[in-house]
Parts: structure tokens; sequence; C-alpha cells
């Protein structure tokens, strides 16, 4: 039996992965720590058979951090700095924030578990953090290994994220003090839904209002295409991982591996347009991308250097380029040949249970 850490422990990914472990692991897991410097707050329901300890810390605390490590076996890492979807209201070190919650407090984690010998880490990644500005789709896994070669999809927050990756990646097959041989898996999850999603709720929101109560969107018959990964199926993955990690280390050590619900892209206005309506909003009207993109780039330029709001149509430059610019999808036949679990895809009803969730809150 082994104690897992959970990084990033009051985020909707972690709830709906506590939800799982409670459902599924009480036979290898005898106890589940969290980390969040927010307090948690559960609202999802589960059985209450595996003990769980919250620690309201950030993990730059080096003094809690080795407390909440110290005899445990596995740390599973979904602390990060999200995307913002938004630049309605510019945050002040934006980029330095991105490297502060995502490169640096994965190495802050790295090196304290080498300190208290934890010898295993499953890293939950972003499968769009290293893309370039190009399309992607139908592509080999191993094509994007690591930094591209051009750009960043994603701006700051793509090459923080990828940089942490990899950071964790050169720590595979380091000997331990206590003679252990450090171990990990580093998933690469796509665009990740569920309930509890409060960040893209809130965004919605924002692109809604300031647009008369519609969510417009880029025309073009292949742009916005994306793939997604309900965060239950996202637990899933982590199981799977993490029982590989325990019965067969050295089988899959360092790799890297895709995380989707399937492999067949879809738009985002066509995916996220029942969570739009069940907010009281519309999706469209069709803009032209070009002028939407310059547009969002002027207005994230007037709002970051004078403060000036009036252009801004929500989305930030880089999520409308995210999200409407490119068809974006990846392979998961690593995973499929190298491991048995296999997602549940029903997007009616793992959307309708956002779309619930929504009428809720």
């Amino acid at each position: 039996m082994v104690i897992v850490v959970i990084t990033g422990g009051s985020g909707f990914v972690a709830q709906h992965l506590i939800k799982h472990l409670q459902e599924n692991v009480t036979d290898i897991v005898s106890e589940i720590r969290t980390i969040d410097r927010k307090q948690f707050t559960q609202y999802l329901s589960w059985p209450n058979r595996i003990p769980l300890h919250h620690f309201a810390s950030d993990i730059s605390n080096a003094s809690i951090l080795e407390k909440v490590l110290t005899g445990a076996d596995v740390v599973i890492h979904l602390a990060r700095k999200s995307l913002e979807l938004t630049s309605i209201i510019y945050e002040k070190n934006l980029s330095e924030n991105y490297w502060k919650y995502n490169f640096q407090a994965t190495e802050m984690l790295l090196n304290a578990m080498l300190t208290c010998s934890v010898a295993k880490l499953i890293f939950v990644g972003d499968a769009f953090a290293n893309l370039p500005n190009e399309d992607n789709f139908g592509l080999s896994e191993d094509i994007h290994p690591g930094l591209p070669e051009t750009s960043f999809l994603l701006g700051d927050y793509g090459e923080s994220l990828t940089k942490a990756e990899l950071l964790g990646r050169s720590y595979v097959g380091k000997e331990l003090k206590d003679g252990k041989t450090f171990h990990a898996h580093f998933l690469r999850p796509t665009f990740i839904y569920g309930e509890g999603h409060t960040k893209l709720i809130n965004a919605l929101k924002t692109v809604c209002e300031l647009n008369n109560g519609t969510m417009p969107y880029a025309g073009g018959s292949s742009r916005g295409m994306l793939q997604y990964v309900y965060a239950g199926n996202l637990a899933g993955f982590i199981e799977s991982s993490l029982r590989n990690l325990l019965n067969n280390p050295d089988w899959c050590n360092g790799e890297y591996f895709y995380c989707t619900d399937e492999t067949k892209a879809h738009k985002f206005k066509d995916f996220i347009a029942p969570v739009v309506e069940a907010l009281g909003y519309k999706v469209g009207p069709e803009r032209n991308f070009f002028l939407q993109y310059t547009s969002s780039y002027c207005a994230d330029l007037l709002t970051r250097y004078a403060g000036i709001t009036w252009l801004n149509s929500g989305f930030s430059n880089i999520s409308f380029r995210f999200l409407f610019g490119y068809s974006l999808g990846f392979l998961s036949r690593k995973h499929d040949l190298l491991f048995k679990y296999r997602p549940q895809v029903d997007y009616e009803t793992h959307i309708g249970r956002l779309v619930k969730w929504c009428e809720k809150i």
C-alpha cells in the first residue's frame, strides 16, 4: 500500500482524480495527501474509503512541502498556473507568474522529492504546451518531444510548462539518498473539461457579456478544431500510470503520453455550445479570423500598457489563436499499445454533467 501526494489538490482536475481514486484504487493506496495554496472544498461526491489530508500551502513553502512528502511514495503533479483565457483585466506579472508556478514550482518539488526519497512522479502537463504556431493533426507522437523550432503557440504558459516537463524528464534515473531510483511518467492531456472548471466558465461569461450575450468565433472549415478529455477520463489515465509505476517501474520510465477521449477533433464552438447556452448566452456570430486576431492583439496591448479595455472582446490574443486558429490533434497509439485503460467516450453524458453543474452556480 502506498501514500499518494497530489499537488494542485484544490483544482477541479484534482476533484475528479480524488473521486476516481476513492472508487478504484483502495487495493493499492492507503492515504491521499493534497497540497494547494487554496482551501479544499469538496463538490463532487465520493465514498470515503481512503483517508484524505489537505495541506493549505504553496509548494514554495519548503518546510510544509517536505512534511507533505515525508513517507509518501508517489507524487501526482497537477499544480500549475493555467492559461489565462481573457485579458479584460491585465494580470500584472503574468509572465513571471507562469514561470513561478509552472517551472520554478516544479523544480522545488523535484528537489524536495529527492530530499524526502519519493521515487515516483506522475507529471500532468498539457498536450498543446510545446506546439508551434501552426496546425498539428495526424502527426507522429514523437514529432514534439521537446521545444518547438519556432515560437510557442501558448506563449509563456506553454514554454514554462514545457520546460517544467523537460526538467522532470532530466531527473529520471537519478539515485535517491536511500538508494532508490527516480521513475516518472509524463502525461499530456488535451483540452480538459468537467464539473468544477470555474476558470473556463468565468471566461465564457466574460466574453459573452462583452459581446451582447454572444460568444463570437472565427470562421473557416478547419479552424478551431481541438481534441478534448473529460477530467474523469484523465483520472483513469492517471490510475493506469500509477499502477504501471508501482508494478513495473522500469517499463516506460521517462516516457510521455498523450491523453484524449478520442483522436477525432471537434470545433471548439460546437463543443462548448451546450455550456454557453446553459449559461444563458448564444454562440455566434462568425467573424473573420485575421480581423479578430488583429483586434485581440491590439486590445491586449492597450489593456496591458494603457489600461484601456473598451476594444477588448474577451478572449486574449493567445487564447483566441489557440481556440479558433488551427486544427490541433494528436495520436494516442503509444498509450493504447502500452496500457489497458481506454477512456469512456460519452460526450453527451460528460458535457451534460458540466451543463448541470453550470446551472447550479
